[in-house]
């Protein structure tokens, strides 16, 4: 991954020629600039006035502008946005000095470098309460304006910080002492290869992390010697490739970022052909422009996740010069913390192809589709919500069956089906009291789910309900073209034969046809539905299924009706010619006499229509 963002990062400075340090003050609607004038700079200082000046985007290199880490503490060089004036001067600007000066060695300045500071320092605090009251009186109430250091020297013509090496230098060194100063030390390598360009420099640092995949905390994570000083061995890098690292790191979190179902994710390509990365970049950033114009009803696009500005589909039509990295994070709050929560890597544009096959294959099943029900990754959040707090399961769940699906990676049908039983069974329960119809279309999200994975042949440990020879393959249908219930049932399991691979899957499957069917007839004449008490939650096992039969049947016939007796026919066949001595879970029997339940419509005939 990290060789993915070096290499973007190299392609933008190749282009841009520059590193850029500072940050743009304009994305933060800045109007104004403050400078607190001082004349000279080789002799000592004097404070000559505050001027104002209109901000200007082409100066952003003058005004040198860096955040600091601390919200509280001084930016990175004297240049800050105006709070209140007072604080801005004494917190942001004066004591940014005073920490450079007490930091010197860190930053490695020269003692001329050092004098300069300490005129400078010494300027601002013999006239801090004349600057601060200029200030005030020049200020006033304006909002969003800068707060920096300029100087005089010989003409009239200010130079601002970021005319001066030493600010630049400052900028520099405070971006690389993160990847050499930490725990008290320096880890710092002379003359040694870098492991990312592979090229022997001059200084190579050892607590490079751009994103925290690998620490050294403890000194027992440092190889040879539990001396953290010689951190460098184990991941050195040089001055140079943490330079486009931080640039593509940049590029990457401003164009190559969406959300994910309650999280965010980092798009990091890799390319195996280099001379497509500028291609690329711009490929995906107009494509996410033209997304964005496009009206939601006049969309066309196949989506696998709720993201309007989705690059998946894009991904899927490329060819593999390159593979992609996918950085899944959360900031809760919108704060500045930066949770990684799963890392996919190395996964070719042909998977995403695959990926939107398959779901363009069975969107298009008669079952789903005159459900209005489609596969996106929503359909899997489904049962595996989004969780607040400590205690997350679901979250990890969902983001670790992500993964899987991504990369091609077995999933476990127990345990998917596990989740849907939960999730269903919960509805069944609610159902009668607020009638929603999550019942139903839970339940066929959760068949269309195990469809999906299935069809991507990552479902692990599925079919072990024995199987059942068939001579043809059958297409989707319309069942309702078909007059007869015979017809309808062959058919139907004809062309899902993969999900009704046994004799007791479908006779469980039609026995919870002929219930709802006598559910349907109790709340038509009685508007509700008693013998739901009879199906215990939907915690049902081989004795539920064998006992509720004859009763379903009995209470058919009280209520005259007789419409069904042919499929108590082909129900009771199917019981007697199983014989895999119900090599069947209890979620399984649960699960398919749901479906049942919910698909008994598409079962009935004209007449009983």
């Amino acid at each position: 991954m990290l060789k993915g963002i070096k290499e973007i990062g190299e392609y933008l400075l190749s282009e841009n020629k520059d590193y850029k340090y500072y940050e743009d003050i304009g994305k933060d609607n800045c109007e104004n600039v403050f400078i607190i004038l001082m004349r000279g700079i080789e002799n000592k200082l004097e404070f000559e006035k505050i001027e104002m000046q209109e901000y200007t985007e082409k100066k952003d290199s003058k005004y040198l502008y860096k955040k600091g880490r601390g919200a509280r503490g001084p930016d990175i060089t004297p240049a800050s946005k105006i709070t209140i004036p007072e604080k801005t001067f004494k917190i942001k600007i004066k004591k940014c000095i005073e920490n450079l000066l007490n930091e010197k060695a860190d930053y490695r300045f020269t003692d001329k470098e050092v004098e300069l500071l300490n005129n400078i320092f010494e300027c601002l605090e013999i006239n801090t309460d004349k600057i601060i009251n200029e200030l005030k009186e020049k200020i006033g109430k304006e909002k969003n304006n800068l707060l920096t250091l300029g100087f005089l020297v010989n003409t009239q013509e200010i130079k601002f910080i970021g005319d001066l090496n030493l600010f630049r230098k400052v900028l520099e060194m405070d971006s690389i002492k993160l990847h050499y100063h930490g725990y008290g030390v320096d880890s710092i390598g002379e003359n040694k290869r870098c492991s990312l360009c592979m090229q022997e420099r001059k200084e190579v640092f050892g607590f490079t992390n751009i994103y925290k995949f690998y620490t050294v905390d403890n000194p027992g994570f440092v190889a040879g010697g539990f001396n953290q000083e010689l951190a460098w061995k184990n991941y050195p890098v040089c001055v140079e490739c943490i330079q486009k690292l931080e640039t593509g790191k940049e590029y990457i979190e401003k164009k190559l970022d969406f959300p994910f179902y309650g999280f965010r994710y980092l798009l990091i390509p890799k390319f195996l052909i280099k001379e497509k990365i500028g291609e690329v970049l711009d490929i995906m950033i107009e494509y996410r422009k033209e997304v964005k114009k496009v009206s939601f009803e006049e969309k066309s696009r196949r989506l696998l996740t709720n993201a309007e500005d989705e690059i998946l589909d894009w991904l899927s039509g490329q060819e593999n010069y390159m593979n992609v990295n996918f950085l899944f994070y959360d900031n809760p709050g919108g704060s500045a913390a930066f949770n990684i929560l799963l890392f996919v890597e190395n996964i070719l544009p042909s998977r995403f192809n695959k990926l939107f096959q398959v779901k363009d294959s069975i969107d298009k099943r008669y079952i789903f589709k005159e459900n209005g029900i489609e596969f996106n990754f929503r359909i899997l959040r489904n049962f595996f919500p989004y969780e607040k707090g400590k205690k997350q399961m679901y979250n990890k769940y969902f983001l670790e069956l992500v993964y899987k699906t991504f990369s091609g990676i077995p999933i476990d049908y127990y345990f998917i089906l596990d989740f849907i039983m939960r999730l269903v069974r919960n509805d069944f329960i609610t159902e009668e009291r607020y009638n929603k119809g999550y019942f139903k279309f839970n339940t066929l999200k959760g068949f269309l789910l195990l469809y999906y994975l299935k069809n991507l042949d990552i479902l692990k440990n599925f079919n072990n309900g024995g199987s059942m020879e068939t001579t043809k393959q059958f297409d989707e249908f319309n069942l309702k073209e078909f007059p007869s219930i015979k017809e309808k049932i062959f058919y139907f399991f004809e062309s899902n034969k993969d999900f009704f691979n046994s004799h007791i899957k479908r006779a469980i499957f039609l026995e919870g046809v002929l219930v709802q069917n006598l559910l349907d007839i109790q709340y038509s004449q009685r508007k509700s539905t008693p013998f739901r008490e009879r199906l215990k939650g939907l915690k049902l096992s081989k004795g539920d299924i064998i006992n509720i039969l004859p009763e379903i049947i009995q209470k058919l016939e009280e209520y005259k009706s007789y419409s069904y007796k042919e499929l108590e026919s082909i129900i009771s066949e199917y019981f007697i010619l199983d014989k895999s001595k119900w090599k069947i879970t209890n979620d399984e029997i649960s699960f398919y006499f749901t479906l049942g339940m919910n698909l008994n419509k598409i079962f009935k005939t004209k007449r009983e229509e």
